[in-house]
């Protein structure tokens, strides 16, 4: 493996770190009560009691229309919605609907799924996103680009009071697990990212693309752990001219990319 390293704005480290998919949140039921401070009487006292309904604290005082989660409906079966996942087909409608009907919450059942134009997930649109496999779930990509595509608009730091409410409650952890994701194109990549805050790949392997993961224009606190960027012919983690603060990069095979292992720009 071979790797050039330049001086750019990007902190690598090493690190451990726990997470877990988005947990959806469901439309209350139209009796529910508006999701605002209440005080009731406790039924052994006439003290009042004051009953929370948000895990944040200012919630109620901070969060506009525009920030609001997203009400999702569950991780989306891509086979549910027509993709063949037997390596012939073009999945690629398939998986667009998938994408809409879970709002980025995807789940590749185990089979080998070729598409020919990028999935595109827009962060502010979709919500949260977790695509995740079986791991024995192939993507592979038959045409120019990325397999995946992650759009984000988070524009601050990694300062926490640069980051606005939309951004938190939307956009926040995009995340990719137990996935495997192919080339059979020679300008075919694995996984672009764009605007995002906290992206997370855990348990994926990306192989015979030309760039593995690319990360281009602006993201922030990254996470890469588990993962295996294997024998690609460009780079395995490219900093293309990026404005990134904080990788962490963890128990993963990064090897035999012709073009570098982890290359800044």
């Amino acid at each position: 493996m071979t790797s050039r390293l330049r001086p750019g704005p990007v902190i690598i480290g090493l690190g451990i770190a726990i997470w877990r998919c988005p947990t959806p949140r469901f439309e209350p039921a139209p009796s529910d009560p508006l999701p605002t401070h209440q005080t009731q009487q406790h039924p052994s006292t006439s003290r009042p009691t004051l009953v929370p309904t948000s895990v944040f604290p200012d919630a109620a005082s901070t969060l506009a229309d525009e920030a609001t989660p997203p009400v999702l409906r569950g991780p989306a079966d891509v086979r549910q919605f027509g993709a063949h996942g037997d390596g012939m087909h073009d999945d690629g409608e398939a998986i667009a609907k998938a994408l809409q009907a879970g709002q980025g919450s995807l789940v590749f059942p185990p089979g080998v799924y070729r598409i020919t134009r990028t999935l595109e997930v827009r962060l502010d649109e979709h919500g949260p996103a977790c695509i995740s496999g079986s791991s024995s779930a192939t993507l592979v990509m038959a045409g120019p680009g990325p397999a995946i595509r992650l759009i984000g608009t988070h524009r601050g730091t990694a300062d926490p009071s640069t980051m606005k409410p939309s951004i938190w409650n939307r956009q926040r952890t995009p995340t990719l697990e137990s996935l495997a994701i192919a080339g059979d194109h020679p300008e075919a990549d694995g996984v672009e990212a764009s605007g995002t805050m906290q992206l997370t790949l855990h348990r994926v392997t990306i192989h015979q693309v030309r760039h593995a993961l690319r990360l281009v224009e602006r993201n922030r606190n990254l996470i890469v752990s588990d993962c295996h960027l294997y024998h690609n012919r460009g780079i395995g983690i490219f900093y293309d001219h990026v404005n990134l603060h904080q990788s962490n990069i963890v128990g993963c095979h990064i090897s035999y990319n012709e073009a570098g292992g982890i290359v800044v720009l």
